[in-house]
């Protein structure tokens, strides 16, 4: 399996980044994780996916995050 570095960031509808969750070399194949997002204000958040240079967009639907839920991919 091939292996790529992978960066996966939140961010607000300013474009602002609010969370880096990911950033670091991963294996292919299919990853989960948690994020609790206490601290920030109710509302719609996007998530970011790079590989290697590759910018991935759009995100799938079930990244994109309400304040207070959990990110499950």
């Amino acid at each position: 399996p091939r292996r790529d570095t992978v960066r996966l960031s939140v961010h607000d509808l300013r474009g602002r980044r609010v969370a880096l969750l990911v950033d670091e070399t991963l294996a292919a194949g299919r990853h989960a994780l948690g994020w609790q997002a206490d601290g920030l204000a109710s509302g719609v958040y996007l998530v970011q996916i790079e590989r290697g240079d590759q910018l991935i967009a759009p995100a799938p639907p079930e990244t994109i995050l309400h304040g207070g839920d959990r990110l499950h991919s």
